[in-house]
């Protein structure tokens, strides 16, 4: 049975990344105390996908997500879930939310399910440069 559990470190340790050079930035949103705006789900096995928004000024957030190899196994829940968060974040004062998904990861499929869309490609944009990224935005 899937449940949304707290977001916290613990699960970050657990987790195994479909795109693990996503994670830095999900660290460094910990590191901060950013995690306000974020969820997390997990199963009896343990964690299945997170995400959450970092503000980045008033009205604006850059929003991230995680997910976790077996949480293939769940895309009419992930989806359903990510609409309520979409419309929890609206509620909450975000006009615009943008975000920067590689080129090749699933995350941009579901960011445009969300109503984002692609504003530009950010090219050998990674860490380490990578690959291509899209950036996407939500405005409302």
């Amino acid at each position: 049975m899937i449940r949304e559990v707290p977001f916290s470190a613990d699960f970050m340790g657990q987790i195994d990344p479909v795109w693990p050079d996503g994670v830095t930035f999900v660290q460094q949103a910990l590191q901060f105390n950013l995690t306000e705006y974020s969820q997390a789900f997990e199963d009896d096995d343990g964690p299945l996908w997170a995400w959450g928004v970092v503000p980045l000024w008033e009205g604006v957030g850059s929003v991230w997500l995680l997910f976790d190899r077996r949480a293939n196994r769940s895309a009419f829940r992930i989806i359903r879930e990510a609409k309520k968060y979409a419309a929890f974040l609206e509620g909450s004062g975000f006009k615009r939310l943008q975000g920067e998904f590689h080129c090749d990861a699933p995350t941009g499929r579901l960011a445009a399910m969300l109503g984002f869309q692609r504003e530009g490609i950010l090219r050998n944009y990674g860490m380490k440069g990578e690959g291509d990224f899209v950036m996407v935005a939500r405005i409302s």
